[in-house]
């Protein structure tokens, strides 16, 4: 895990790695709490040891959700909680 921050609004966010797609992700608080990103949402902020595996989209594929729903978790996971922006191309992760 790291933390970095938003390009769009200075907000300091958890970002991990998927140990199973290799994807980076923005984690929560609704990730944490609920098990899965929500539209409405903050980040974390206390980047400690906690297990947060594996990323929305393949908990989504596992749960078999349509694939507009996948697609969906997938984008959503790459932005930040507090401005719903897209930021992690910005620090080079790209996948």
């Amino acid at each position: 895990m790291q933390q970095l921050t938003c390009s769009h609004c200075g907000a300091a966010n958890v970002v991990a790695v998927c140990s199973r797609c290799e994807r980076a992700f923005v984690i929560s608080e609704r990730r944490i709490t609920e098990g899965m990103r929500q539209t409405a949402d903050a980040p974390w902020k206390e980047p400690s040891g906690l297990e947060v595996q594996p990323c929305d989209f393949c908990v989504s594929k596992d749960m078999k959700e349509a694939l507009t729903v996948r697609v969906d978790r997938g984008l959503r996971q790459r932005t930040c909680p507090a401005c719903n922006k897209e930021f992690l191309s910005a620090h080079g992760l790209k996948k």
